[in-house]
């Protein structure tokens, strides 16, 4: 993947595009792209703007990161290791339409919590963060060999909390824009650790990310199709489906589609249904 400048790395999001990386996540929730920009360090806080690229359901997206901080962590008297740089990244909501079909997300925050002598991560965010042998308290830009050894380890586990399979929510419907729900589902809340390096995955309210699917009738011929059905038809419709259906509806001409188009979109729904 090119990187685009310093920024678009920093980082704990900038990933990879090869087909390794997408066996590796589900397919459904993949971050594609990250580009940061305006770097300021205001006291002992380094902060940027930028946006995140990816795909949802196999429909491609770009969000506003709307919140980007890195600083030095105060330490937790509980645990006998050192907390000593922490990373707050909040998305704004995702929202994709096609041809009738929604696709929304809640906000989703990404909390990094560097432990120092935990492993490769840990020391590397505890130095990025003004901490271990620098000493200084003042978060500084990572750069060659540095920004390298973030991004060969944290594509992973960036990819897999947010690659995780969701499961089915509990009807919360806040953040769908369709009339017609098809799946409400949840990821998280997440926490996860590897090398020294601790991330928690929420919807920027301590609540899990929410994922909506929804259709609305006379929008589209998918929203058409998926708002015909009734409850138990849409029960037997998991992401994995959706995600079929988009890609098929991608690849044909969605500015306008044929009789045979649509009736291959329909036979397909008709195969997934069964």
């Amino acid at each position: 993947m090119k990187l685009s400048s310093i920024a678009g790395v920093v980082i704990l999001l900038a990933v990879g595009t090869s087909p390794a990386l997408a066996q590796r996540a589900t397919g459904n929730f993949v971050i594609t792209g990250v580009n940061l920009t305006n770097f300021q360090i205001v006291g002992n806080t380094l902060t940027a703007n930028g946006t995140v690229t990816g795909t949802l359901a196999g429909l491609p997206f770009t969000t506003n990161i709307t919140n980007f901080v890195l600083r030095p962590a105060t330490d937790n008297p509980a645990t006998p290791a050192t907390e000593c740089a922490i990373l707050n990244l909040e998305l704004g909501p995702i929202n994709l339409a096609l041809l009738g079909l929604f696709v929304d997300t809640s906000e989703i925050c990404l909390e990094i919590t560097a432990t120092e002598g935990g492993g490769l991560l840990g020391n590397l965010l505890c130095s990025l963060a003004g901490g271990g042998l620098l000493g200084t308290g003042v978060p500084i830009i990572p750069t060659g060999l540095n920004l390298d050894a973030l991004l060969g380890e944290l594509v992973d586990i960036l990819n897999g909390s947010l690659g995780r399979n969701p499961r089915p929510g509990q009807g919360n419907n806040d953040v769908c824009s369709g009339q017609c729900d098809i799946l409400n589902l949840v990821l998280g809340p997440l926490d996860l650790s590897l090398l020294g390096l601790n991330v928690r995955l929420d919807d920027c309210d301590g609540g899990p990310v929410q994922v909506c699917i929804s259709a609305s009738r006379g929008a589209g011929i998918l929203g058409d199709l998926l708002c015909s059905l009734t409850g138990p038809q849409l029960l037997r419709l998991d992401l994995a489906d959706i995600t079929r259906l988009i890609t098929r509806a991608l690849q044909l001409n969605a500015d306008g589609l044929s009789r045979r188009d649509i009736a291959e979109l329909t036979a397909l729904l008709g195969q997934l249904l069964r």
